[in-house]
């Protein structure tokens, strides 16, 4: 068997007491600080929390790109953070959202890529354009971006809003929407074109859908004129992780980039659908001559659910950016406690540079969180640090398959540092995942609520399975949605006694 090593702090195993605390009870707030009232408002919250027997908040307001902000939103933050020392409690800065693309604003190339081959140019001045002479409707082919297009229209249509368009790939097993968008209508609406891009990744057929999952009540909704053709990238990226390749189609012969062909800066936001072809542009001097038929292998931007892009875990520039956004964090706010955001990691380990290592994603995750935590622990040494579950969890998203990444997030709980403190989410497996969080030695934390009305029982569930799990140090209030009406009698319930 080939060793695998993968660098991680040595760090000692946290000692538990019997049973779990509740000392710890903390309120989930986000808040961009971007708005004239938000200052009142965030600060309204943090005593409310402070009288509802809270004694700390997760806080996320974009803190990791505060080297960019303007000196009004760092004023304003000056102002909040005044509001939780008068209080009494405690700010955790969220940030790193790397599963969500967090950190494009360091560089936008440094998001995860997906193989895209034999995309047709032809020559034509001096550029290279998309060759639309070569496309035709196809079948499904491995490592090709496609375009679902469709029109429709209503007439007095009652149903659940919007309607969905999907693309699944029907060579798993498990049920997966590799690409959806969310399409809103007018109950009477002429007809109207709708299109949906996506790449087949290592896949040979798809499902394709338009419609309602849960049908509608009344009137009619009709689709014509729906065809499925290989499509250009509106992105490609440029880092050494993410090589092109251009090729003439006549000859063979391979041009070399900067010399013979210039790739365009990626066009934010990456994950739009309506961007147009990428167009290459050919320099003085070029080898490209008119009308030369060409094929680009490249990376596109990986995307799922039409809008979600994550950042490449093999970048090392990310990394530098890491630690540039958490120096600033420290000078901000010296934060002892850090919660890092990497949940939901849906796009990994399908460019060059995530390929050439030869880990599995729960590998290259766990790297990634050890390097984050290392980070942190730099500047300012002894930080606790926080994580979501899910992709540690073998109950939850640390699976074998999982949405657009390549390889397994099995066992990547194995490689990450002991001292992390594991945030646990899903509210169906408390009973399971903060258990067996527990018995590899981490500590634990309940993020319990998700909007659920009184008497709140996943949250009564949460708070028992602290009070019975070692290690377990607390429970948050962890709204989706700003919804804070629910507080006070969210503390008077984890003042009371374990149910029987």
């Amino acid at each position: 068997m080939r060793k695998i090593c993968i660098g991680i702090a040595a760090v000692a195993l946290v000692a538990s007491a019997v049973g779990g605390e509740l000392d710890r009870r903390w309120v989930w707030l986000t808040d961009s600080l971007v708005s004239t009232d938000c200052v009142e408002r965030v600060s309204g919250l943090v005593r409310k929390a402070k009288a509802c027997g809270m004694n700390g908040v997760m806080f996320g307001c974009g803190i990791e790109f505060y080297k960019h902000w303007p000196k009004v939103r760092r004023d304003r933050l000056a102002r909040i953070r005044a509001t939780f020392d008068d209080s009494g409690l405690e700010m955790i800065p969220v940030m790193w959202a790397l599963g969500y693309g967090s950190m494009q604003n360091y560089g936008v190339d440094y998001v995860e890529g997906v193989p895209v081959e034999d995309v047709p140019f032809i020559a034509q001045g001096t550029n290279a354009v998309w060759d639309v002479a070569l496309i035709k409707k196809v079948d499904v082919k491995p490592h090709r971006r496609y375009r679902y297009a469709f029109e429709f229209r209503t007439k007095g249509l009652v149903g659940e809003k919007p309607f969905r368009v999907i693309a699944r790939d029907a060579c798993l097993q498990q049920y997966l929407e590799k690409e959806t968008i969310d399409v809103p209508f007018s109950p009477t609406q002429d007809w109207t074109p709708c299109a949906l891009s996506f790449n087949s990744m290592d896949s040979n057929s798809y499902y394709l859908y338009i419609g309602f999952m849960a049908g509608w009540k009344e009137g009619d909704f009709e689709v014509r004129n729906v065809t499925l053709t290989e499509a250009p990238p509106g992105n490609v990226l440029r880092r050494p992780g993410a090589p092109t390749v251009l090729r003439n189609v006549a000859t063979g012969e391979t041009y070399e980039p900067a010399r013979d062909y210039v790739v365009p800066k990626v066009r934010y936001s990456v994950s739009r659908q309506d961007l147009p072809p990428v167009t290459l542009a050919l320099p003085p001097g070029s080898r490209i001559r008119p009308g030369d038929r060409l094929l680009l292998d490249c990376y596109a931007p990986a995307v799922v659910n039409g809008r979600q892009v994550s950042m490449c875990l093999s970048e090392p520039h990310l990394y530098e950016s890491l630690e540039d956004s958490a120096t600033h964090t420290e000078a901000a706010l010296h934060p002892k406690r850090w919660m890092i955001s990497m949940d939901e990691f849906r796009n990994g380990g399908t460019c060059a540079a995530c390929r050439a290592r030869g880990l599995t994603m729960g590998q290259m995750y766990a790297d990634a969180v050890t390097k984050a935590y290392n980070i942190i622990q730099k500047v300012h040494p002894g930080a606790e640090v926080y994580i979501w579950s899910d992709m540690l969890d073998p109950n939850h998203n640390a699976v074998k398959t999982y949405y657009n990444c390549r390889g397994s997030f099995e066992d990547g709980w194995k490689w990450v540092p002991k001292d992390l403190i594991i945030c646990c989410w899903y509210d169906r497996k408390s009973d399971l995942s903060m258990p067996f969080f527990s018995s590899k030695g981490f500590r634990t934390l309940a993020a319990a609520y998700y909007d659920e009305k009184p008497p709140f029982k996943w949250s009564r569930q949460w708070r028992d399975v602290v009070r019975r799990t070692d290690g377990a140090i607390g429970i948050m209030y962890t709204t989706w949605r700003h919804a804070y009406d629910d507080l006070p009698a969210f503390g008077e319930m984890l003042n009371k006694q374990t149910e029987k």
